[in-house]
């Protein structure tokens, strides 16, 4: 049997565990209940996404009334204003007045962190703080030769770290007979003979913009932090959440119902192809890294570049590298929020980037479960309305770690993007979506667990009618499943630990990780299995088996 096959034998957990979730909503009489179903409460509905107020008290007025009073939204995601972010009193009092004049009409209430996306930059506050805390990396290249030739290239730019060359003996590299090709760097190229049965190694360390979703995304295109920089990610989370608590007071719970952060990442992923790969870093990681896994990895660098098989000494360094990475992620962006949130009474969430792909959970943050772990309010988006393309996967995902924290709130940011974002040059026709297609899109992802629905749907050709239509559905639907206690005999392993020592630096995506790509496949094709026979199944982490009894 081949490493493959084992590792789907491995992802499916079943027969051997009876998992429940043991924390209980409040329970409700059949009175209220069926109350409750005739007029589903306001958290149950969907949630308009407004990121600037207008400052004028009529407009506010105004659009409450059509959000809640016409269309029948449950509430609304805003922030301050986006205009002079977090700095202009006259938006900080408008702001502060939608939120509580929507509170006293029984709004629903998320608070978004950010000016725009990614979360983490404030609004350019945290850089303009310290522009050293950018996000930077290790660019890499890796070529192997098969015969004697004279090659020339250009090198990666940055800081030259490293230029080897590294003799193979099969897949082993012979770490102890590298030669050295600094001497052959000259304006940013490297000229060398390079014997046959040679792999010629360039690592530099610059900061990740270029090419980056730091540059690709859809609001900004701006340099971003470090998420492997703990100053950085608390200057974030402390310049955020004192600001708010500095006008609502300390209990933000009181207005809010969580928090929404949104699709901060490692930058460490082209999302188009470049001519080498990368890998996270920062400053203070060979520190952090001798601190937790005993030893110096700077001498052992050229070793994450090449190809592991999944076994020796290679797949050993991997194997840290990454776990150091995922556990920085987790405890200094997600954790540090989630310790200001806790402080001012209110869950943290929000979602990440590239939720649909395990292949990219690497590179972006090392271990997206451990991550997830540290959202109160685990989350994830939708880009689609057509119910055959929704990611349900992805939400079972997100609810799987809700349930394994013993946490109620799954959010899902879902829209109509796929069907009306249309780039420069792409010329195929704007598709709007039906009622029942919506209903279909939302159904997907409340039967995988999400109870919270987010909006950034254009509601093309609906009225106002059928959209509180839409409303009151979706409340009528979170209503009578939020409350339920899941229980399974069936367990899908996140196999995260098995992608680390075969993960390859990639010039897009993960796309030169073929590995990992399979075993993103196989653990795609276990969940899919189960999901299309009708068995429920939750998704889990190697600490829920680390940390499970066995009765």
């Amino acid at each position: 049997m081949s490493w493959i096959s084992k590792l789907c034998v491995a992802a499916l957990i079943t027969g051997a565990c009876n998992i429940s979730y043991a924390e209980q909503a409040a329970e409700t009489s059949l009175n209220e209940l069926e109350k409750q179903f005739v007029e589903p409460p306001a958290k149950t509905k969907i949630l308009k996404i407004i990121h600037n107020w207008p400052d004028a008290f009529e407009q506010q007025d105004s659009i409450r009334e059509d959000l809640l009073r016409h269309k029948g939204f449950g509430g609304i995601v805003s922030n301050v204003h986006f205009d002079q972010y977090m700095e202009s009193d006259v938006h900080w009092n408008a702001f502060y007045r939608a939120v509580t004049e929507a509170k006293k009409e029984g709004a629903n209430l998320w608070l978004y962190d950010e000016k725009g996306y990614p979360s983490g930059n404030a609004g350019g506050l945290v850089l303009r703080k310290n522009p050293k805390w950018e996000a930077e990396g290790l660019l890499t290249y890796n070529r192997y030769y098969d015969k004697d030739q004279v090659v020339e290239f250009d090198i990666p730019p940055g800081k030259v770290l490293c230029a080897l060359a590294i003799p193979m003996k099969g897949d082993i590299p012979d770490m102890e007979n590298t030669i050295n090709l600094t001497a052959g760097i000259t304006d940013g190229k490297l000229k060398a003979f390079i014997h046959a049965g040679y792999t010629v190694t360039v690592i530099t360390h610059d900061s990740l913009y270029e090419g980056t979703h730091a540059q690709a995304n859809l609001y900004q295109h701006t340099p971003y932090i470090n998420l492997l920089s703990k100053d950085a990610t608390y200057e974030f989370a402390r310049v955020t959440y004192e600001n708010y608590a500095q006008r609502f007071g300390d209990d933000l719970g009181k207005y809010f119902e969580s928090t929404f952060t949104d699709e901060p990442s490692l930058m460490s992923v082209f999302l188009h192809t470049m001519p080498y790969a990368c890998l996270p870093w920062s400053d203070d990681f060979v520190k952090e890294f001798k601190t937790r896994c005993g030893y110096d990895i700077t001498p052992l660098v050229p070793l994450l570049t090449l190809d592991s098989n999944g076994q020796g000494k290679i797949a050993k360094v991997k194997y840290d590298f990454w776990k150091t990475v995922g556990d920085l992620v987790a405890e200094y962006y997600f954790g540090q929020i989630q310790d200001f949130c806790a402080k001012y009474h209110i869950p943290s969430g929000g979602h990440l980037i590239s939720e649909e792909s395990m292949a990219t959970h690497i590179p972006f943050y090392g271990n997206f479960f451990a991550c997830i772990r540290r959202l109160d309010s685990p989350s994830m988006d939708c880009l689609t309305s057509i119910p055959p393309e929704v990611p349900w996967y992805v939400a079972r995902l997100l609810s799987s770690a809700a349930e394994l924290n013993d946490k109620r709130l799954v959010m899902s940011e879902t829209s109509d993007h796929g069907q009306v974002y249309r780039p420069a040059g792409d010329n195929r026709p704007r598709i709007t979506v039906t009622e029942d297609e919506i209903r279909g899109t939302l159904g997907r992802q409340i039967v995988a667990g999400v109870n919270r629905i987010t909006s950034y749907y254009s509601w093309n050709g609906l009225t106002d009618q059928q959209i509180q239509e839409l409303n009151d559905w979706t409340g009528r639907s979170i209503l009578m499943t939020e409350g339920g206690n899941q229980v399974v005999d069936t367990a899908v392993l996140y196999p995260v630990e098995s992608c680390w020592p075969r993960y390859i630096p990639s010039r897009t995506w993960a796309n030169d990780s073929a590995d990992v790509l399979a075993i993103s496949g196989c653990y795609a094709t276990v969940s899919d299995s189960l999901w299309r026979s009708g068995r429920d199944f939750t998704i889990i982490d190697s600490r829920a088996i680390t940390d499970a009894a066995v009765t």
